[in-house]
């Protein structure tokens, strides 16, 4: 096991932060929460996770910055002014939105080490600040390395067996507890959604006192959310550990071992923005299934044209 960090504390508050490396509010979060809650006496829990499929379930094909016109407009006019007003860096991101299925299951594998905060504001600058396709091993290797950790080790450690399921688990957890947006943070179950109510849940995870013994996540990555699961019948088991279970025809398949993606969604969902900042469809090449015949361009998937938000991992 790599870089271990300590458990949670019982002494401190805590506070769950829920994150998706794609999202451009969570950005604005991830980049500052920690030196406030540092501030305010509170301990951090980190829980990175895909926001596509959450979208997905409410029956949208792509986010709602891209379904609805005037909500994205706004969004970016809003994101410069938030970026200027806590001073971190900012460009348009080319693509939107983007594929982070690889860098947030590295971030969940690192969610209970040390080094996990860190690896999230890098992958967050290499996105918000330089543009960069995060969704590959050469992005998410060379940000493990900036930070000084064996990328090679690290990556293959997270797609172990034991390991990779795990990020598929995080995102029933996140339907579990209704999160519907990110970033959305928890206070002993209390939800606080968006950058600008992160003060407002720090002071409300200060005001709630330690966190009890029965509720602190131990070094092995349980938590108290996970209890329902461990205690439940074996066929509730099975529900739970099966995600999206009913097939819809209209899906393109990958391996069992890798990704299903909405057909719709990859047809609607995605956008390139050209030099006038206009959207325009960015062309995929993929095999549509129909029925049974589960045939795919594995090779166009695996080359970082899988979209974000549709996406069911394994």
């Amino acid at each position: 096991m790599l870089h271990r960090g300590p458990a949670v504390s019982t002494s401190l508050p805590a506070l769950e932060i829920w994150f998706d490396l794609a999202s451009m509010y969570s950005y604005l979060s991830v980049m500052r929460i920690e030196g406030l809650a540092a501030s305010a006496g509170v301990q951090l829990q980190w829980e990175p996770f895909l926001l596509g499929p959450i979208f997905e379930s409410f029956g949208w094909n792509s986010s709602p910055f891209v379904l609805q016109k005037e909500k994205g407009e706004y969004m970016w006019r809003d994101l410069p002014r938030q970026c200027r007003k806590y001073g971190l860096p900012w460009r348009r991101p080319s693509v939107f939105p983007r594929n982070t299925v690889l860098p947030v299951r590295i971030a969940l594998h690192g969610a209970r080490e040390a080094w996990g905060p860190a690896f999230a504001r890098e992958m967050m600058l290499r996105a918000w600040e330089r543009d960069e396709d995060i969704s590959g091993e050469a992005s998410v290797g060379s940000a493990l390395a900036s930070i000084g950790l064996p990328a090679e080790e690290v990556l293959a450690d997270a797609h172990s067996p034991v390991n990779k399921p795990r990020l598929r688990a995080q995102i029933e957890r996140a339907r579990g507890l209704k999160i519907f947006g990110a970033p959305m943070f928890l206070v002993r179950g209390e939800m606080f959604w968006g950058n600008d109510r992160l003060e407002d849940a720090l002071e409300a995870a200060r005001r709630s006192g330690p966190v009890p013994p029965d509720q602190t996540p131990g070094c092995d990555g349980d938590h108290r959310h996970h209890r329902r699961h461990k205690d439940a019948p074996e066929a509730e088991k099975a529900s739970l550990d099966h995600v999206a279970s009913e097939v819809d025809p209209r899906r393109v398949h990958a391996p069992a071992s890798d990704v299903e993606i909405s057909a719709e969604f990859l047809s609607h969902g995605r956008q390139h923005f050209n030099a006038a900042g206009r959207a325009e469809p960015s062309p995929l090449d993929v095999t549509v299934v129909q029925g049974e015949d589960r045939a795919t361009s594995v090779a166009q998937l695996e080359g970082g044209n899988r979209c974000r938000t549709g996406e069911v991992v394994a």
